[in-house]
This record gives C-alpha cells, sequence and structure tokens, in this order.
C-alpha cells in the first residue's frame, strides 16, 4: 500500500462495485483489529477480556446488564469476569438496593492493565497513521461518526 492511498483501492477486488467502499472499510477494519489483539496479548488480556474492562471502566454494572452491553451471552461473561477476578483485575461487590445483587468494578490492577492496553494500542495506532499518512485526530473522528451509526442503526454496542 502507498502512502496516504485510497482505500478502496487498496482493497480493491479486480471488478468495479459501487458498493466497494464498506466492503473495503469492512475489510480494513478486521485487519487493523488485530493490532488490537496484539496490544491486549501484550498485557496479557484476551481481546474479549479487554472489552469487558473497556465496559466496566466506563460504569460498574450487574452482570446481567454488562452481557447485553458486550453482547455475549451470560454464560460466556461469567466466564471472562472469572478470569479476570482470579486475576485480580475486578472485583465484585454488593448493590445497596438488591441484598443479592452484586456490581462488578475495576480494581487498581484491573486499571493499570486497562491503560496498559490502551497506552499500546495507542503507539500502534499513531505508528500506523504516520506510516500511512493519516491524521489520528481525523481517523478518531471518522470512527467515532461510524460508530454512533451502527448503534443507531444496528442497535449494537460499539464496546
Amino acid at each position: 500500500m502507498t502512502r496516504g492511498a485510497n482505500l478502496v483501492e487498496v482493497e480493491r477486488t479486480g471488478r468495479e462495485d459501487p458498493g466497494a467502499a464498506p466492503v473495503a472499510v469492512g475489510r480494513a477494519l478486521a485487519r487493523l483489529s488485530r493490532l488490537l489483539e496484539q496490544a491486549s496479548s501484550a498485557a496479557g488480556l484476551t481481546l474479549a477480556q479487554y472489552r469487558v474492562l473497556v465496559l466496566v471502566a466506563q460504569r460498574p454494572e450487574r452482570a446481567s446488564a454488562l452481557a447485553a452491553k458486550a453482547d455475549v451471552q451470560r454464560a460466556t461473561l461469567s466466564a471472562i469476569v472469572a478470569g479476570l477476578e482470579r486475576g485480580g483485575l475486578l472485583a465484585r461487590e454488593p448493590v445497596a438496593e438488591d441484598g443479592r445483587g452484586v456490581r462488578l468494578r475495576l480494581t487498581e490492577h484491573g486499571a493499570s492493565q486497562l491503560a496498559a492496553v490502551e497506552r499500546e494500542l495507542g503507539e500502534r495506532l499513531r505508528a500506523a497513521c504516520e506510516a500511512g499518512g493519516c491524521d489520528p485526530e481525523a481517523l478518531a473522528g471518522l470512527l467515532g461518526a461510524v460508530l454512533v451509526g451502527f448503534e443507531t442503526t444496528c442497535g449494537g454496542s460499539s464496546t
């Protein structure tokens, strides 16, 4: 890929297609997701664990609400949370208004690991943007708009 190359040109399949740009973006995002996997792995986390830590950092949640936001089955979330608890990254705390309820929250170690992943990810993305001749702030604005659109049209979680 040449510096500043058009994404559709880079991902061209050899046929003209009026829908090529969205397909090219999807392919690029799939390839770029590897950056996030590598950054998570460097901090000893899976991508699923990273997603859960981000959600809990944004707002401590009950596991049932967190499963819906993370768009995973409760059993899957339970396994992820159990691993994060064993690693000292998450803790359960009682919900004052419900004697049986528990809320998940980040521990200091969890916050530290999340920050490490995000530092690593930031460094990798900055380097990729620099090498590709794009502005990280402009990219963030574009992706933010796409995420808002995704949540509006698909009802999905962007985390």
